[in-house]
């Protein structure tokens, strides 16, 4: 476990590396677009130009910090969970998943599984055949409160006859 400060001095760390990169005005390279999320950089320049801005962005700080580069492929960059797309003159995203993931969640439930309408103290919304439609919360369960109703409903009037 890292100490709670750490996220904190990371981030004056990354303001502090920007501000030294980009407002000198001897840049070898100005980016076109340059985002950041956390330490994750995003950043679109000129063709040609990426290995200039990596070593540039890695001569700010020798030895205390070193970028890494990842380029696009067919158009296509994976930056965290997003899948950047350039299209034309603009960018898509959608969500990216890696090769090798599934859907499949490592994290189990392992609570007994109750049927829902076997369930206690749900909120419910029952639509009939009698175009009445009730709404609320119960104590018993639904199949116990639709029940209910049906022997309601026998009990005055049948679903056609309340129609008309």
């Amino acid at each position: 476990m890292g100490s709670p400060l750490s996220p904190v001095l990371a981030e004056v760390f990354m303001e502090h590396l920007e501000e030294r990169a980009f407002e000198r005005t001897d840049s070898p390279v100005a980016p076109i677009l340059f985002e950041r999320y956390v330490e994750d950089i995003f950043a679109i320049v000129k063709k040609g130009q990426e290995d200039t801005l990596l070593e540039y962005l890695n001569t700010i700080f020798p030895g205390q910090i070193a970028f890494m580069i990842e380029k696009e492929v067919n158009n296509e960059l994976p930056f965290l969970d997003v899948l950047v797309r350039r299209k034309g003159t603009g960018l898509r995203t959608t969500v990216y998943r890696k090769p090798t993931h599934s859907d499949r969640s490592l994290v189990r439930n392992h609570k007994i599984r109750i049927p829902f309408e076997d369930r206690p103290g749900v909120v419910y919304q029952i639509k009939c055949a009698c175009n009445a439609s009730y709404i609320g919360e119960t104590g018993n369960t639904l199949l116990d409160r639709f029940n209910d109703h049906m022997k309601a409903l026998n009990g005055t009037a049948t679903g056609q006859q309340r129609k008309n």
